[in-house]
């Protein structure tokens, strides 16, 4: 296990995540992001909100002020962009690689 760990440290970690009406589900993703934060050197999180009936922008904003270790990006309206989800989340991940 301490083997996987000190490899994982010298590496960086991208992960973008569509959001859009799951505030409930939020806090516990923010666990297992912060626990992956743990694995490696830089950790950078890219979150494609789109317009939601519930308070997912501020959790996702709150989460972004209270861990500025982590390279955090929330991007808005995300679905204005293209039509479907797996291109939006193309961009999003083609962004963090510029």
């Amino acid at each position: 296990k301490n083997i996987h760990i000190m490899i994982y440290n010298k590496m960086n970690c991208v992960i973008s995540l569509p959001v859009m009406n799951c505030g409930k589900y939020l806090l516990n993703v923010f666990d297992n992001l912060l626990n992956i934060n743990k694995l490696f050197s830089k950790t950078s999180i890219i979150f494609g909100y789109d317009k939601s009936n519930d308070n997912s922008l501020e959790l996702l904003q709150e989460f972004k002020n209270n861990n500025k270790n982590i390279d955090i990006v929330i991007l808005e309206n995300i679905r204005k962009r293209y039509k479907y989800r797996t291109h939006n989340l193309e961009y999003i991940r083609n962004l963090m690689l510029e």
